[in-house]
């Protein structure tokens, strides 16, 4: 007997035996029937008939089989015996034709496949019977393939009760990852075979059946991705063995595709989750955890559009290839500009902490910088503007300058030095900047900005700034032209906090200018000194009493 768990290989492996028995000249007469769709023994007498029946050799080394169905509009002799019962008088002949056929099934290679899925019409100790009476009586070889784990209870039952009297030896196929891939992907595969068998064997599995149907998609998105980043295949391939391996071997100790499918999104509930003490947590959370230490150890991250797309192809058999392409398309340019700019960076470090071939270093640091110009900050390209400046002078240093501003008209962020750890630029360098920004600088919607500012519920740094570096005489209108008691309240009372959540001079000095507002306001007259008296802050000195209006 042959055991083993499903897609490990058993039945592969035994018609590989005896394929390798054939070409030494061995063809034993032979029947497979497996008892998946059977549901009586006399179906399993009938099937092994059939098989070996068509596998007798005639004089002209042509089988039975292949003769009759050579000779006879393609039937097979069990076919043709299923044929009497309609044909006049020969009806009756149906069952002695049945027994005839089956007493020719001696000295014969018997293999019985797939135990665990008989049903229950059909017990595993009647196929045992039959197996023994072959064995015995008939002379033949038998083989039993089954995966134990899956017998039903009293399948299993039955089996344990009469496996040693029947069974000579029992064998348990459990190849390990590795061999199952090379079964599956071959001995020396392609790159991509190469890719997914080292994935497969990270994740531990020995499921031979499924490592094939992968070996097959990863070579479909080897042919779709053709030509990209070679990090590009080999993203996908992982993408591919990881939900993969989710869709076809479910286990409780492995992420659900659903759990993947959303794996890398803000969840706040889950990080707490993360947090709380293990007898806090609950069985799904506990799960979920381990879940976590599986992905984290295979190398996972975020789920993207493209992991998505590959697993809609899982799951329905093919892939979109447009999608696929375009995707990858995007993805490759990722990985060939940080490549750039991990250059960069190291050209950065070579030069300034290593004292080998100094002009080589002079000339990587030139030229990965000029590779790198629409990748990086302005305060990145300072660095090396001090050191062309330093060498080579104000012309060389100005030149590569103007290069990088030129790359990056779309990147409007990184001509912006930052000053958030006191950072000293050169004067030089900061007006050429600073005077593309001004270039460029679109003019501020001070009322749209002003109103998007709430101090109770949130705000955008940035349009505090914005606020701050406006002329304060532009905003007056959008107090005095205020067309709603509610939005003057709300304009002017967002102005008074600035001292208190602005975080620059500038910012605090808008509330003075705000104050200084409503003191010219009121002391205008009486009148428009009581009506905003309120507005101004309890802490000031009371104001000049304004001249009394006019009899």
């Amino acid at each position: 007997m042959l055991t083993g768990d499903w897609g490990s290989g058993k039945t592969y492996q035994w018609k590989q035996a005896l394929n390798r028995a054939a070409k030494n000249g061995v063809r034993p007469r032979y029947a497979y029937v497996s008892l998946f769709g059977l549901t009586s023994l006399a179906e399993v007498r009938k099937r092994i008939a059939e098989e070996v029946i068509s596998a007798v050799r005639l004089p002209d080394r042509s089988t039975v089989g292949e003769v009759v169905e050579r000779e006879a509009i393609g039937l097979k002799p069990m076919q043709i015996i299923k044929l009497l019962p309609v044909i006049p008088y020969l009806g009756k002949l149906e069952s002695l034709a049945q027994e005839l056929s089956f007493a020719a099934v001696r000295n014969a290679v018997i293999c019985i496949d797939d135990l665990e899925r008989a049903p229950s019409s059909l017990r595993n100790a009647d196929v045992l019977g039959l197996a023994s009476f072959l064995k015995e009586e008939r002379n033949c070889r038998v083989l039993l393939i089954s995966n134990q784990k899956k017998l039903s209870g009293v399948a299993k039952d039955e089996l344990a009760t009469y496996l040693e009297k029947v069974v000579d030896e029992t064998v348990d196929f459990a190849p390990t990852p590795e061999e199952a891939c090379v079964v599956a992907l071959g001995v020396a595969p392609a790159e991509v075979g190469r890719i997914l068998t080292e994935r497969l064997v990270r994740l531990g599995v020995s499921n031979i059946r499924v490592i094939g149907r992968l070996g097959t998609h990863a070579e479909d998105l080897a042919k779709i991705v053709r030509g990209l980043h070679p990090n590009v295949l080999s993203d996908l391939v992982n993408t591919l063995a990881l939900f993969g391996v989710a869709h076809f071997i479910p286990q409780n100790d492995f992420p659900t595709t659903e759990y993947l499918l959303g794996y890398g999104t803000a969840d706040w509930e889950k990080y707490f989750n993360k947090e709380k003490r293990e007898e806090e947590q609950t069985e799904q959370e506990k799960r979920e955890a381990g879940w976590d230490k599986v992905i984290a150890s295979y190398g996972y991250e975020t789920t993207s559009p493209l992991d998505r797309e590959i697993y809609a192809g899982i799951t329905s058999g093919f892939f979109r290839d447009d999608a696929i392409r375009s995707l990858s398309e995007e993805l490759s340019q990722q990985i060939e500009a940080g490549g750039r700019t991990e250059a960069f960076n190291d050209a950065i470090h070579r030069f300034w902490w290593g004292v080998d071939d100094s002009r080589a270093a002079f000339g990587q640091l030139l030229d990965t910088t000029n590779a790198a110009l629409g990748l990086i900050s302005a305060s990145e390209l300072h660095s090396v503007y001090e050191v062309l400046l330093e060498l080579e002078g104000i012309d060389a240093a100005t030149k590569l300058l103007n290069q990088f501003i030129a790359a990056n008209h779309d990147r409007r962020g990184a001509l912006t030095p930052s000053k958030d750890f006191g950072e000293k630029y050169d004067a030089t360098f900061t007006a050429a900047l600073d005077a593309e920004v001004a270039r460029h600088k679109e003019p501020v919607d001070l009322e749209k900005t002003l109103d998007s500012i709430e101090f109770n519920r949130g705000w955008n740094p940035k349009d505090l700034t914005k606020i701050a570096e406006a002329n304060f005489d532009a905003i007056v209108p959008l107090l005095t032209g205020a067309k709603d008691n509610r939005l003057f309240a709300h304009r002017l009372t967002t102005l008074l906090k600035f001292g208190e959540r602005g975080e620059t001079a500038e910012e605090k000095n808008v509330r003075e200018k705000t104050i200084a507002w409503l003191k010219e306001f009121a002391a205008t007259d009486p009148i428009s000194d009581l009506r905003v008296r309120r507005f101004l802050p309890a802490d000031l000195p009371p104001l000049a009493p304004a001249p009394s209006p006019g009899p």
